[in-house]
């Protein structure tokens, strides 16, 4: 593996481990009474928290994907759709549900992330959401900005 590869494993890899411990961080602070409360996204903090943490495997399939030259078909419509149907199922789930997708789907990621290899990491296919072609050295920086971006949501009115 080159000295790219390891630079944007590496940089990934710590991007998405602090990610998640700010939100799990969060998790662990916010009071009973507010972990079903409703964001102003429309889902409950619980759901938002679920939604990150199942992201993460969304992400690494997403990355399979990419790195095999294979486009990625799902919409920006079909995938909103599928984010609030998750939301829906999700909206009840239990603080220890959250803590342990998270730390399941972190691990697989970081896992897979680092078994990338240069070649891997620069195949070209299609993002359907984004419609633009990209490759997994470009998608990879979003994982942690997806889980950042979701805290925050969570964060909302605590």
């Amino acid at each position: 593996m080159g000295d790219a590869s390891v630079s944007v494993h590496e940089d990934a890899l710590q991007e998405l481990r602090a990610a998640v411990a700010d939100l799990r961080a969060e998790i662990e602070r916010c009071p009973e009474s507010e972990w079903l409360a409703v964001v102003p996204n429309g889902w409950t903090r619980a759901a938002v928290a679920m939604h990150a943490a199942m992201g993460n495997d969304v992400a690494t399939a997403w990355i399979a994907y990419l790195i095999s030259g294979r486009d990625i078909l799902d919409t920006a419509d079909f995938h909103d759709r599928m984010n609030g149907r998750l939301a829906d199922r999700t909206r009840s789930v239990t603080r220890g549900e959250v803590l342990d997708t998270l730390e399941r789907t972190t691990e697989r990621a970081t896992d897979y992330i680092s078994s990338l290899t240069d070649d891997e990491l620069d195949m070209p296919a299609n993002f359907g959401i984004a419609q633009r072609d990209t490759t997994a050295r470009r998608f990879l920086p979003g994982l942690a900005r997806h889980i950042r971006g979701h805290t925050d949501q969570f964060k909302a009115g605590l």
